[in-house]
């Protein structure tokens, strides 16, 4: 059973939020968000100064033996404690970053429609349309 953290320390919560855009590259990932409620956009960066993140984007309808724990009444990112994609593949032989567990950070973004999880070891920044920086979170 997977046990996270809701992340409220963010311009919004909103209930309603949806995942528009996912950019990898070896430097950052980026992932846009939308919420029709507040009618604003937001950023979430993952750098990758220390070491590339890792991402995974599912169809909320993939994740649902969780959205009795973890839902957007809650908000809409979240730190995972256990039970997400790091355990999941740790299951594997080949998964080597299990030997990180340590370093590297697991967050579930949740939209209506997409879900994204990410691995970093790094703080996670959120943006603005201006890229101006609204929040930080600690790994």
């Amino acid at each position: 059973m997977i046990q996270t953290i809701a992340i409220t320390d963010v311009p919004f919560t909103g209930e309603n939020i949806e995942v528009t855009n996912l950019n990898w590259n070896f430097d950052e990932a980026i992932i846009e968000i939308y919420s029709p409620s507040e009618k604003k956009e937001l950023r979430v960066r993952f750098n990758n100064e220390f070491g590339p993140c890792s991402l995974r984007l599912l169809d909320e309808s993939d994740l649902s033996e969780n959205w009795q724990i973890i839902n957007m009444s809650g908000g809409w990112i979240y730190k995972v404690i256990s039970g997400g994609w790091f355990e999941q593949e740790s299951q594997r032989d080949g998964f080597l970053l299990k030997d990180s567990s340590n370093i590297y950070k697991e967050y579930l973004i949740v939209g209506l429609d997409a879900c994204v999880s990410v691995f970093t070891k790094e703080d996670v920044t959120i943006l603005d349309n201006d890229n101006n920086v609204v929040a930080v979170i600690a790994t």
